[in-house]
């Protein structure tokens, strides 16, 4: 695969690839060892000069990229937009880290998506839906979302490929910042799902949900933010575990909750203790007295390691799916493909000589 040397383009990729590690140009000086000077960095960033081999391959190095990264010109930008779900807040510079790293990914799926035909629009399936103002309308909402895409009322399997096949792309992020996920755009409507690569399956199943809620729910103009997100949590714990499922496992009111009977909603409707918990009182099932009381009991160990666990591996397959597809029907070659995968060639190789085996 041959690239456009361009200063311009080199110049904004190693920018953005600064960006994504979150580093000043001094930074970036002394991961090459200070044998390329902060002057030299701004002059390459701003596209004055294009620099030798030699120091591409420090910056190659510094970055810890492939060298395709920095002659590529970018056909994706994503913007931060509606609701952002993080356990810390996120600094702009924190912002600009998670969006650089989800550019990469997403410049490569738009590519193939343009190579193979495949790509759909999104269609919000709440777009004629009244502004969502209270705990039922989010209930309602998690409901005819479940029935437009004939969910059924039982567990959900993955919902990486429940979101996939309706045309919402998901990135995972596999970035050192505490945050849980995001939503972007790429454009002006064509929504990704930026998401913690590192929390539990569990985690994301729900982090993913309120995303959708994010994405899809429309509130009046003047409710708090805060209000907002109480909401979107309130619809993704419904889709999770309907009200109906849930009264009919648990019963309407419950003056005791047995471990055991926790781990098994965890294992079967993949969302965790905590958030079981809270469903349950949520739907009055249970009393604040008794919720504390979990909350105290599980304080310890957050990730609720040892107690169950789900199943389901949230994770996105379309764009893996798409390049074999087009590496099958000879659309890329096997060295792009390699390129677009982030692999070794020698490893899609051996795939190949396995599948004309069978």
């Amino acid at each position: 695969m041959s690239y456009t040397i361009d200063p311009k383009i080199f110049g904004e990729n190693v920018f953005r690839g600064r960006k994504q590690k979150g580093w000043s140009m001094d930074q970036l000086s002394a991961m090459t060892g200070n044998k390329i000077s902060k002057a030299a960095i701004a002059k390459i960033e701003a596209g004055l000069v294009m620099p030798r081999e030699k120091t591409i391959w420090l910056l190659m190095e510094a970055f810890g990229m492939r060298p395709d990264y920095f002659f590529r010109a970018a056909t994706v930008r994503s913007n931060i937009t509606g609701l952002v779900r993080s356990r810390a807040y996120l600094s702009e510079r924190e912002q600009h880290m998670i969006l650089e790293d989800a550019n990469q990914f997403l410049e490569a799926y738009v590519q193939i998506e343009q190579m193979s035909l495949s790509r759909k629009d999104f269609v919000n399936p709440l777009s004629e839906l009244q502004p969502v103002v209270g705990d039922m309308d989010a209930e309602d909402a998690a409901d005819f979302v479940r029935h437009l895409w004939h969910l059924g009322e039982g567990a959900l399997g993955s919902v990486c490929e429940i979101f996939e096949e309706r045309h919402i792309k998901i990135h995972m992020a596999d970035i050192e910042i505490d945050f849980e996920g995001m939503t972007a755009l790429i454009g002006s409507d064509e929504p990704v799902f930026i998401i913690n690569k590192t929390i539990n399956s569990e985690h994301k199943r729900f982090t993913l949900l309120f995303e959708l809620a994010g994405l899809i729910l429309r509130f009046p103009d003047e409710m708090k933010t805060s209000e907002a997100e109480k909401l979107c949590a309130r619809f993704a714990g419904a889709v999770l575990l309907p009200a109906k499922v849930l009264f009919a496992l648990i019963g309407k009111k419950r003056e005791q909750i047995y471990l055991s009977e926790l781990i098994q909603i965890r294992n079967t409707f993949g969302i965790s203790l905590g958030a079981a918990m809270h469903r349950l009182l949520e739907l009055r099932i249970i009393g604040l007295p008794l919720y504390t009381r979990f909350k105290t009991y599980i304080q310890d160990n957050p990730n609720e390691t040892g107690q169950g666990g789900c199943t389901i591996d949230e994770k996105p397959q379309r764009f893996e799916r798409l390049v074999l597809q087009a590496l099958s029907r000879r659309i890329i070659t096997l060295g792009h493909a390699a390129d677009l995968l982030q692999c070794k060639q020698t490893e899609l190789d051996q795939e190949i000589k396995w599948s004309n085996t069978i």
